[in-house]
């Protein structure tokens, strides 16, 4: 652990073998509580510009967190009870704030945001939570909701801003998202099971708003120019 400028509190648990972690910080203020049962937790976070806070939990092994931020504030809040978290992010610019609860095994995470701003907020029951986001221009928004198991979405945005908000109360969310140019704004609300989107448009602008309640929305786009927008 590294911090100029004061501050450096750490609390680790492990029962059943390896603890690794190395946490830069300079600017002031690296705050760490990690437990994991079952053994094997391996943290790595660089923050240039102060304050890291990091609280995990991982009932059944295997924590494993990778976390760049350029400019100041990385604050990871994980709680996953059944095995296996883990988390890669990058953001130069400042600002990575990650709040996940998956209660049934398996988070993975990869956001790569040049520019500034990730906050990712991910709440499965049932197991099975896989993002995979890369946005280069600054801010990605996720807010992910899952009763039921499952949650898998892949978004690639060049430009600038992804705002994510998912709710599937059920059980299954697919969704793969391309955007080269900026800006992809979907919200999805499917109360009984599975939500599946696919849209890809190149020349910027994807905004979704998706809602239906007894089970069931598929959805598959394609614009080659820029400009998608829908609401169902």
């Amino acid at each position: 652990m590294c911090s100029h400028v004061s501050t450096v509190n750490t609390d680790k648990c492990c029962h059943g073998g390896k603890v690794n972690t190395n946490i830069c910080s300079h600017g002031g203020t690296v705050n760490t509580d990690m437990c994991c049962h079952g053994g094997t937790v391996n943290t790595d976070m660089c923050c240039n510009g102060g304050t890291v806070n990091t609280d995990m939990c991982c009932n059944g092994g295997t924590v494993n967190t990778d976390m760049c931020c350029n400019g100041g504030t990385v604050s990871t809040d994980m709680c996953c009870n059944g095995g296996t978290v883990s988390t890669d992010m990058c953001c130069h610019g400042g600002t990575v704030n990650t709040d996940m609860c998956c209660n049934g095994g398996t988070v993975n995470t990869d956001m790569c945001c040049n520019g500034g701003t990730v906050n990712t907020d991910m709440c499965c029951h049932g197991g099975t939570v896989n993002p995979d986001m890369c946005c280069h221009g600054g801010t990605v928004s996720t807010d992910m909701c899952c009763h039921g198991g499952t949650v898998s979405t892949v978004m690639c945005c060049h430009g600038g801003t992804v705002n994510t908000d998912m709710c599937c109360n059920g059980g299954t969310v697919n969704t793969d998202m391309c955007c080269y140019g900026g800006t992809v704004n979907p919200d999805m609300c499917c109360h009984g099971g599975t939500v599946s989107t696919n849209m890809c448009c190149h020349g910027g602008t994807v905004s979704t708003d998706m809602c239906c309640h007894g089970g069931t929305v598929n959805t598959d786009m394609c614009c080659n120019g820029g400009t998608v927008n829908t609401d169902m």
